[in-house]
């Protein structure tokens, strides 16, 4: 379910921080997370002719190289992208925690 951000003003800022805070981590923390970014740099390096097909709106045609290069560059994105949805969920699980604390306190009382 797709959430129309302009019900929720405050959605923006907090995806931002969000994914900010996460791949802040992950390229500090993440050993396999940085190999993929360099990667993922390394074929586009290769292989101008993905950031075309990525950032243009013309035709492009592409050498049996160029696609699978394409293709592998999907392939890494896939798993950067799994990587970030696992922290993402890691995260909120560690926001969470200080609110459990706060309510299981309130519910002592």
């Amino acid at each position: 379910m797709k959430l129309e951000n302009q019900k929720f003003p405050w959605l923006d800022a907090m995806e931002f921080e969000l994914n900010h805070r996460v791949t802040h981590y992950l390229m500090r923390q993440h050993k396999d997370y940085c190999n993929l970014l360099e990667q993922i740099k390394e074929l586009m390096d290769q292989f101008p002719a993905i950031a075309k097909l990525i950032d243009e709106r013309q035709e492009l045609r592409l050498s049996e190289k160029e696609h699978g290069a394409y293709l592998e560059y999907r392939r890494l994105r896939e798993e950067i992208g799994a990587l970030e949805l696992k922290y993402f969920y890691l995260a909120g699980q560690v926001d969470i925690m200080p609110y459990m604390h706060t309510l299981q306190g309130l519910s002592k009382e």
